[in-house]
């Protein structure tokens, strides 16, 4: 098994290293103390940067707006991102992680043209909605429901916690149908569509978020002859891509942790030369290694077709992001 990046592999991630460590991480804290309605401003401007950079098409087609290359570059931008700023990486994560690779992929072509490059060129934001209030995020019949109209669909239902809710143009949501849940395309100009205020957070407070109401809502399925597939498929993307983001922060907190034990002393030593510490940073050193290794054994899972590649990406994500909680409260500890 070959463990090192290719030559390509490495430049795209030295390039989105620069970009983040110059142009998303200066601002991360100011974004977290934004208003909500500042903070989506902020976000425009930073998937525009990321744009221009030629990094929110990382991963898909040059035919459809992307710039090419493969998964891994997408997963190595969202831990970058998750490094330098978890808002940001998020809002990326819901944009371009979820709805434009759905367009990309199950689409039709009129679908592709009307949103596709608006959301890889950082002029639209984009948004995909799964969890439902009082509802397990994985259920397999979900509580919003889509009905037959015309040549199009109606959905009923509601959805929390919709990553880039309140800015959001086009949005991916899941529904049931008769074959079980189903991908949909809501458009902006969509009838029976309520936006709730945005929410206030304790954490990632830069990404706006917010509930969505679907009354009747006019929208388009996708992938039609696909059945559930399209969703389980979607889903194991969003799982992987979340793994990354946690694997980021995990990196940010040993960094700052380490920095921090090296440079202040306690009883005439470094802090890093107090067991106690040492063997916390070693315990996130441990967690971030095994999360890479989660995460680039699903992503060789995924391009294989591989189908127990949406199991691993679950358990990537999980390990993950509980790991994530315990590095940053270790770091804050340190």
């Amino acid at each position: 098994m070959e463990f090192r990046f290719t030559d390509e592999q490495l430049e795209v991630q030295q390039r989105i290293r620069d970009c983040c460590r110059k142009e998303i991480y200066p601002g991360a804290a100011n974004l977290d103390a934004a208003s909500p309605q500042e903070a989506q401003g902020m976000i425009k401007e930073r998937a525009k940067i990321l744009a221009r950079e030629g990094l929110l098409g990382l991963g898909l087609p040059s035919e459809v707006g992307g710039v090419g290359g493969d998964l891994l570059g997408t997963v190595v931008l969202h831990q970058e991102l998750g490094e330098a700023c978890p808002a940001t990486a998020l809002s990326v994560l819901s944009s371009v992680g979820l709805c434009a690779r759905a367009l990309c992929e199950w689409g039709e072509k009129a679908e592709q043209d009307a949103f596709l490059r608006g959301l890889l060129g950082g002029e639209t934001i984009g948004a995909g909605g799964d969890l439902e209030p009082e509802a397990s995020l994985d259920a397999r019949k979900p509580k919003t429901t889509a009905s037959s109209s015309g040549s199009g669909a109606k959905l009923t239902g509601e959805k929390a916690m919709v990553l880039n809710g309140p800015l959001a143009g086009p949005k991916i949501l899941i529904a049931s149908a008769d074959d079980g849940a189903a991908l949909f395309l809501v458009s902006p100009d969509a009838t029976g569509l309520e936006i709730s205020e945005p929410h206030t957070k304790l954490g990632c407070r830069g990404v706006p978020t917010a509930d969505i109401s679907l009354k009747d809502c006019t929208a388009v399925r996708l992938a039609p002859d696909d059945g559930p597939g399209s969703v389980a498929t979607l889903r194991a993307f969003e799982h992987l891509l979340f793994g990354a983001v946690a694997t980021g922060m995990i990196n940010a907190a040993m960094v700052t942790a380490g920095v921090h034990a090296r440079d202040h002393q306690a009883g005439e030593k470094p802090l890093a030369r107090h067991q106690e510490m040492s063997f916390k940073l070693a315990e996130t050193l441990l967690f971030q290694e095994t999360a890479m290794m989660l995460l680039h054994r699903c992503v060789w899972m995924m391009e294989e077709k591989n189908p127990e590649a949406p199991v691993l990406a679950s358990s990537a994500k999980v390990f993950a992001s509980e790991a994530a909680v315990k590095a940053a409260d270790w770091a804050m500890q340190i």
